[in-house]
């Protein structure tokens, strides 16, 4: 992700960037989108970055795919494995101690 200082972008992008406050835009060719202006005042660099990482795109899908398919674990089932391998891990270093 590249990052250009608002003072040195072309007038026309620091204009619209300055109205970002207010609304987004999308930018077009033959009708299709292609680019998108949007204000990132309340956004952390992270998420920013993220959010547009194909990669981590395709992990979040295939998650969501994949909860769909075999469904999720609820909160109790989860806590209980939490538990068997924290204890599992603490018996095996105090084993190895």
């Amino acid at each position: 992700m590249k990052t250009i200082e608002l003072k040195k972008a072309p007038p026309a992008v620091s204009t619209l960037a300055k109205g970002t406050k207010r609304e987004s835009f999308v930018f077009t060719a033959a009708g299709r989108p292609v680019a998108a202006l949007i204000s990132v005042r309340e956004i952390d660099r992270e998420t920013l970055s993220l959010s547009l990482n194909p990669d981590f795109i395709g992990l979040i899908q295939r998650s969501r795919g994949s909860l769909e398919r075999t469904g999720g674990m609820s909160l109790r089932e989860v806590r209980q494995r939490l538990r068997v391998a924290r204890g599992s891990t603490r018996r095996a270093a105090r084993t190895t101690a």
